[in-house]
């Protein structure tokens, strides 16, 4: 690690009993984890005993690598640090991060007191290691992107540009100077496949040109009518998509007219009920206007004849 940093024009300060310290070897490196110290905010190098001895609950080391606000570096360990604690990346794994990773403890409260030569050094530094362990920019992970659950960690926070503009420096470094990858450099993977820059590069473009092409091979319609016949539409995904859309939008504008349809009905069904109410209230009258109308043409009934006796 110190030849790496120094190679890149960095300071290094070796801190005794460095490379026999930790528990126990490291495993095969696979990238570069970045935290922050949330120690003080002020001193020269004040988390160097904390890094080395641990704290309660968590014996140290729980660094390889401390990074002062002057934008030195000190060697805190060699073999694991416990500094990574349960997570997940892809290309690590789950819950190993302490054997799989360099875990980098960078002075700073949290609240974004990151100094210029900080700034300057960190970005350079992940780049000198990644470029000697010939692993890209991805690989450099921060706690918070690591820890599991989500939301664990907040580590490094507020870097100016955050996590993207931290790598797209480091890719910088990379593309520059003596931290440069080149197409013959070997590059292992997380499954342990070595190979050329040149050839991951190559594989990574064939792959894209076969899904792109994949995309644009045109394929049958599944649509199956009433009758149970498949549809026999051909077209690309671009093209079904765009169907998709146009029927949408068609569906839209018909619901939409539908909508107005039965608005309209609705309006006549209410003129209709207000007439049937009017002819049912005129039928009443009429048909009181009848019956008074046959009272009166009804001829009078005699009086009924009288069955008592009369006296003598």
């Amino acid at each position: 690690m110190g030849d790496a940093l120094r190679a890149a024009g960095l300071r290094v300060v070796e801190i005794p009993g460095w490379t026999t310290r930790g528990h126990g070897n490291v495993a095969d490196i696979r990238g570069v984890m970045l935290h922050h110290t949330a120690g003080p905010p002020g001193g020269v190098f004040p988390s160097r005993g904390v890094l080395i001895n641990g704290r309660k609950g968590l014996p140290g080391p729980i660094a390889n690598l401390g990074l002062d606000r002057d934008g030195t570096w000190h060697l805190v360990a060699a073999g694991q640090a416990w500094h990574a604690g349960n997570g997940y990346a892809p290309w690590c794994g789950r819950n190993n991060g302490n054997a799989h990773t360099i875990g980098i403890e960078a002075e700073s409260t949290g609240g974004g007191d990151w100094t210029r030569a900080q700034l300057a050094s960190y970005p350079r530094g992940v780049a000198a290691l990644l470029a000697r362990l010939r692993l890209p920019a991805s690989r450099a992970i921060a706690h918070r992107e690591w820890a599991l659950p989500p939301g664990r960690k907040v580590d490094p926070a507020r870097w100016p540009g955050d996590l993207p503009g931290f790598r797209a420096t480091v890719a910088r470094h990379l593309t520059e100077g003596n931290t440069a990858l080149s197409w013959d450099q070997q590059i292992t993977d997380h499954k342990g496949l070595t190979r050329p820059a040149s050839r991951w590069t190559t594989d990574a473009a064939n792959n894209a040109y076969f899904a792109l092409a994949h995309l644009t091979e045109p394929v049958r319609s599944r649509y199956v009518g009433p009758d149970g016949v498949q549809s026999d539409y051909h077209d690309d995904l671009r093209g079904f998509v765009l169907n998709t859309d146009a029927n949408a939008y068609d569906t839209k504008r018909r619901v939409i007219e539908l909508a107005a349809e039965v608005a309209a009905l609705r309006t006549e069904l209410a003129a209709a009920r207000a007439a049937l109410t009017v002819v049912g209230a005129d039928v009443g009258q009429t048909r009181t206007d009848v019956a008074q109308v046959l009272t009166l043409l009804r001829p009078p009934q005699p009086p009924a004849a009288s069955t008592g006796q009369v006296a003598a």
